[in-house]
């Protein structure tokens, strides 16, 4: 009998919890945003120990992992973004104030460990601002690539690809998806 009256509780908590996720994210969609999980949330109402359980009703309201990654890929080419959106994210950008979008993203299964890990690839392309040198104070304007020296432009891009892996990495956890990598080419 126990086990029994644990089990129909449990069932209920589910049907409760499930019922909770599901409300919010049709309140988000209703108001013309798009769903995401949200870990710092879950944290936050103290229900962390269910933190997979809530992942795969997100995932299930979403239409399951192939559709998430059609959503995450539409959502990253969708608009243009800012430093300032790399900040909001918690990621230092340093000198650099610029605006970029993110041409054909695309999100595959690579086979290098044999476990199909997502690697996320797209183009970059920078359509305004510059980075401020720390050593000179000069501004270079990374709209202008063939006017910087060739040595200081790979250290530029390296930095700037960086952010940008730090900060597809950050939006694809909020769409469950654990990128392995991210391969960034410029547009």
């Amino acid at each position: 009998m126990r086990n029994l009256i644990r089990h129909i509780l449990k069932e209920t908590t589910e049907d409760i919890l499930k019922k909770y996720w599901v409300n919010k994210w049709d309140k988000e969609k209703s108001k013309g945003n798009l769903p995401r999980y949200d870990y710092d949330l879950i944290k936050k109402l103290g229900l962390g120990e269910r933190w997979e359980k809530i992942m795969d009703y997100y995932v299930e309201y979403m239409g399951g992992p192939e559709e998430i990654k059609n959503i995450y890929t539409n959502f990253l080419s969708s608009k243009e973004f800012t430093t300032e959106d790399i900040n909001d994210k918690g990621i230092d950008t340093g000198g650099y104030d610029f605006s970029f979008k993110i041409i054909n993203p695309r999100v595959t299964q690579t086979k290098m460990l044999g476990n199909g890990e997502p690697e996320l690839y797209f183009d970059l392309q920078i359509t305004d601002g510059y980075v401020t040198l720390m050593t000179t104070g000069q501004d270079i304007d990374l709209t202008d690539i063939e006017s910087i020296d060739e040595y200081l432009w790979w250290e530029l891009s390296n930095e700037i690809k960086d952010m940008m892996t730090d900060f597809t990495k950050e939006i694809s956890v909020t769409f469950d998806i654990q990128l392995w990598d991210v391969i960034i080419d410029w547009a």
